[in-house]
């Protein structure tokens, strides 16, 4: 409190984090049979995983399943600052700014990808020189499916004029974002990868 007006600062950070293990065979399903380490073909000794380190062609069974295992994370930030100013005994306006940083969400061990529009192709048709648009696969230096949004300003404004002792004049004005589709518990990629999230603006 100092004089009319009444200051408020606050601020978060949070890590958000999904862990999850894919049960099945979201990768495919390989199958190789014992027959080729076994000493006595079909009924006996002899091991899938044995056959398939070998290099023996596939067959069958002796399946082996490897589940996929996902660590997806990410970090916001923010900060804010009101001042409530009774300017007069009548009139109190509320000012206030707050600020928001969210960071694109990464796997812990790089294992994504994205569509890239504006990529150059691999393909080469010499009817159509200039293909653009590929997969772009995370890497230790370009982890983000999504470009950092660093614009994220949030304007806040209200108004209170107490007109008579029974009745009070109020309105107010703010913009707000809504939370961006690069949280970690988003199981798929938007279509437009490489964009900013935009805000919704709040009267």
């Amino acid at each position: 409190m100092w004089g009319r007006h009444e200051l408020k600062f606050g601020a978060e950070g949070r890590m958000n984090r999904v862990a999850f293990l894919q049960p099945g065979t979201p990768a495919g399903l390989f199958t190789f049979n014992d027959y080729s380490t076994s000493e006595y073909p079909y009924w006996g000794g002899g091991d899938g995983m044995a056959s398939f380190l070998t290099g023996t062609s596939p067959e069958s069974w002796g399946q082996y399943e490897v589940p996929g295992s996902t660590i997806m994370q990410n970090f916001q930030y923010a900060g804010y600052a009101q001042d409530n100013w009774k300017v007069t005994d009548k009139l109190t306006l509320n000012v206030g700014m707050r600020y928001e940083l969210e960071l694109p969400r990464t796997e812990r061990h790089n294992r994504m990808e994205w569509f890239d529009p504006n990529l150059a192709s691999p393909l080469q048709v010499p009817e159509l020189p200039n293909i653009k648009g590929g997969l772009v696969y995370a890497n230790p230096s370009e982890r983000y499916p999504l470009n950092t949004y660093t614009k994220a300003f949030s304007p806040r404004f209200g108004v209170a004029y107490h007109l008579t002792p029974h009745m009070v004049l109020r309105g107010g004005y703010g913009i707000f974002y809504n939370p961006p589709s690069s949280s970690p518990a988003s199981p798929i990629l938007d279509e437009g990868y490489k964009r900013i999230q935009q805000g919704d603006h709040l009267a």
